[in-house]
């Protein structure tokens, strides 16, 4: 789906929704449309990109103030999706919709969609939900307002991140000497700012994520990722050779950069998320929900999420 088909299908949705009594809105980050009718909320994602839709299939989210999850809607082209917790429509759902709104027109009935999210495919339907991979949250709410030294209001944020793991095997050969290229990393990259840190995975756990709590979509995508972390390590394995050359009674060097090529590298890739307290009053605070560390910039690059 490139960028204007995007756009149509945001306004072709926001259309039926709109004639099916629904007050929309334009969001930005998380999804392409909120909505919301007598109590009824439901946010709304357009995209052929897999891993977005399989992400937003996993992501609960809430209006502020509310116990019951939103209803989730994905519009995509693709024939072969299959989500678990979101409404799909696909082309010939889409049809089916257009169709019915048309005549309700002509007949002078007015248009629902209380079928669609009665559908068994509804989030409150799911039964087998994922618990992402997360840092605990070792830091209470009350000790997140201790530590900000500040009130206002508090929410948790999931900020997402790549955990990676790189191995570098192979050789470059120059002037008939073969120049060897090995090494091991790991790491992990901010997946709003795409910032790299150090990081030990083995403090990952599989945790059932607060309802109350926003999730932040990722930005960077996988392969981005990939490309982000293989431009770090051809830097750190890049390597000057000096070469020595005799030529009779005359001995000359020569010196050569040699980087290891993309091909070299083996990279694992893991979508994990950080636990952050932000607080908001005179400031806004963040504190990261396991070590208690105040963070001097925001973590997820100032993204607000629904």
């Amino acid at each position: 789906m490139d960028s204007e088909q995007h756009e149509r299908a945001k306004k072709s949705i926001r259309f039926i929704l709109e004639k099916a009594g629904y007050h929309v809105r334009n969001e930005v980050d998380n999804f392409d449309l909120s909505a919301s009718k007598s109590g009824l909320f439901i946010v709304l994602l357009c995209s052929d990109d897999k891993e977005a839709l399989n992400h937003f299939n996993d992501t609960e989210f809430r209006m502020e103030d509310e116990i019951n999850p939103c209803k989730k809607l994905v519009f995509t082209l693709l024939e072969d999706i299959r989500l678990n917790k979101a409404i799909v429509i696909g082309p010939q759902e889409f049809s089916s919709l257009i169709g019915k709104l048309m005549l309700s027109e002509v007949i002078g009935k007015e248009f629902s969609l209380d079928n669609l999210f009665s559908s068994t495919t509804a989030v409150a339907a799911a039964t087998d939900e994922k618990s992402p991979s997360s840092l605990p949250i070792e830091v209470s709410e009350e000790k997140a307002f201790r530590i900000a030294g500040i009130k206002g209001e508090i929410r948790l944020k999931m900020i997402p991140f790549w955990s990676y793991k790189y191995s570098c095997e192979g050789e470059k050969k120059f002037k008939e000497k073969s120049v060897p290229f090995q090494g091991e990393g790991a790491g992990s990259i901010n997946a709003i700012n795409g910032a790299m840190s150090d990081f030990n995975s083995d403090l990952l756990k599989h945790l059932k994520i607060p309802g109350s709590a926003e999730m932040v979509r990722p930005r960077l995508k996988m392969e981005d990722a990939k490309k982000k972390i293989i431009e770090s390590a051809v830097s750190d394995l890049t390597k000057r050779i000096k070469f020595k050359q005799e030529s009779g009674q005359t001995i000359a060097y020569e010196d050569k950069v040699l980087s290891p090529d993309p091909e070299f590298f083996t990279i694992e890739l893991l979508l994990f998320y950080t636990p952050v307290w932000q607080v908001r009053g005179k400031r806004i605070v963040e504190i990261n929900s396991y070590n208690g560390n105040i963070l001097s910039e925001p973590m997820d690059d100032g993204v607000e999420v629904f």
